[in-house]
């Protein structure tokens, strides 16, 4: 790896983002350098069994290169790009990071249950595990360089 990679857990999203606002906040103060901000949000519900994601992002760049590392790594993984508002990645783009969310199909009627349906026993355990492995080579990607040559040349 040439870039660290690390994972967050935010609380009280909807509680105005707090979670969220404080620790991009923190981001910003320490002048970190920030490649892109990676929101997981209802992985573990697939309703039509389509296994697609959808992605909420102003970012082209990073939609781009989400696309590109499906492709470099034959996961066959399909995309519905969108620019969903109200999405904890707000608060990350609003101060200038590149961010996105990855989550299940929210426009095309793809959701989970309501809530005080979400059980353990209602996870679509191979739709999460396909949602990690696409998460997982975009950031061996990002961590490597490789999907940012583009970018370098």
């Amino acid at each position: 790896r040439v870039r660290d990679v690390v994972f967050v857990f935010l609380d009280q999203d909807y509680e105005h983002q707090l979670g969220g606002r404080s620790f991009a906040k923190k981001l910003l103060n320490e002048g970190s350098e920030v490649l892109g901000v990676f929101l997981l949000d209802q992985l573990g519900w697939d309703l039509d069994g389509d296994r697609r994601l959808e992605t909420h992002s102003s970012s082209p760049d990073l939609v781009e290169l989400f696309g590109a590392s499906m492709s470099r790594h034959g996961l066959g993984v399909e995309v519905t790009a969108t620019n969903r508002r109200g999405q904890g990645h707000q608060v990350f783009r609003a101060l200038g990071f590149p961010a996105m969310v990855l989550s299940q199909e929210i426009e095309s009627g793809d959701t989970h249950p309501p809530y005080d349906l979400d059980f353990y026993a209602s996870i679509d355990l191979e739709y999460l595990l396909s949602s990690t492995v696409a998460l997982n080579a975009l950031l061996a990607d990002l961590s490597t360089k490789r999907s940012l040559e583009k970018e370098e040349r």
